[in-house]
């Protein structure tokens, strides 16, 4: 009987055995023709919570995250090769190493011409004014009736070019670049702006002193940025304050009024007391009326001109 519990139980342990390291060998098949995935380290950012996730998933996985326009790849403390997130310090590695996109390299210059009934309507703001911006072309319109915006050529030219004068007719050639509506200029440098001026409109005092006299400002204007100062045709853009990616220039103008083509001529008679003294130098256009002569009314004149 003993004997028979022995070939019963080492029947079994055989069994088992062998059914087992079938299984054995059917796992190391499945494994050769599955290589494990390499794994990689990245952070994931959590949606639009601005938290992020220090990672590491299969390298295969990485294409599927890096299409996630924040993802990107970890390199911050690790432990047995994967991110050490203990006390949380490997998500927090993610939030403070966010990459940044590269300064650039360009910014945008954009002009605007406005063109009013008359040197009345224009601003006057080479004493000083605001700031030019994005806004103050369509703002000026939009309380201004008698101006528009015209198409106008403008031109640009590196920091340290001087002025060629404030009323050229056309272009300025030289390192002047010509433009409309909009250039691209270098970025993190200050740049020259003008305009190309035409037949026809005010011209530009050219004033930098006095800026508040009638002779002063009786002139086209042009601003850029913050240089919202003189009435001359040549404004600086600003990037003092750091580089911008979009500099504003404006330029306003009026066209010169036309000259009249008619006129009038006033004649008064006198009637002058017998042998009264009449020269032109002393009683003629200008001068004294002669004393004892009055005005008389209702007398007809003629006259002849060309």
């Amino acid at each position: 009987m003993k004997n028979i519990k022995k070939i019963f139980a080492f029947f079994l342990i055989l069994s088992f055995i062998s059914f087992n390291s079938s299984s054995l060998i059917v796992f190391a098949e499945n494994n050769n023709n599955h290589p494990p995935q390499s794994k990689i380290n990245i952070c994931h950012e959590d949606g639009d919570s601005g938290n992020w996730n220090a990672l590491s998933v299969d390298e295969n996985g990485w294409n599927g995250h890096s299409s996630h326009t924040n993802d990107y790849l970890y390199n911050g403390p690790t432990k047995d090769g994967k991110p050490d997130n203990k006390d949380k310090k490997a998500d927090s590695w993610c939030k403070n190493n966010i990459p940044q996109p590269p300064a650039p390299e360009t910014s945008t210059l954009n002009a605007t011409k406005i063109v009013c009934d008359s040197e009345a309507d224009l601003p006057n703001w080479g004493y000083g004014g605001p700031e030019i911006t994005s806004t103050t072309a369509t703002d000026f319109i939009s309380t201004h009736p008698n101006c528009k915006i015209e198409p106008w050529t403008f031109e640009w030219a590196p920091d340290g070019t001087s002025n060629p004068g404030d009323n050229i007719i056309g272009p300025a050639g030289g390192a002047w670049t010509p433009f409309t509506d909009t250039a691209t200029i270098p970025v993190g440098v200050s740049t020259w702006v003008r305009e190309q001026m035409q037949e026809g409109y005010i011209p530009f005092s050219g004033a930098t002193t006095d800026l508040n006299s009638d002779s002063a400002k009786n002139s086209a204007e042009l601003y850029c940025d913050n240089d919202v100062l003189n009435y001359d045709n040549y404004d600086k853009t600003n990037d003092t304050i750091g580089p911008r990616q979009n500099h504003f220039c404006v330029a306003f103008n009026a066209k010169v009024p036309p000259t009249p083509t008619t006129g009038s001529i006033e004649i008064t008679k006198y009637s002058c007391p017998e042998g009264t003294s009449v020269t032109r130098s002393s009683n003629g256009v200008g001068g004294t009326i002669p004393n004892g002569c009055t005005p008389e009314v209702g007398k007809t004149f003629g006259y002849v001109h060309g």
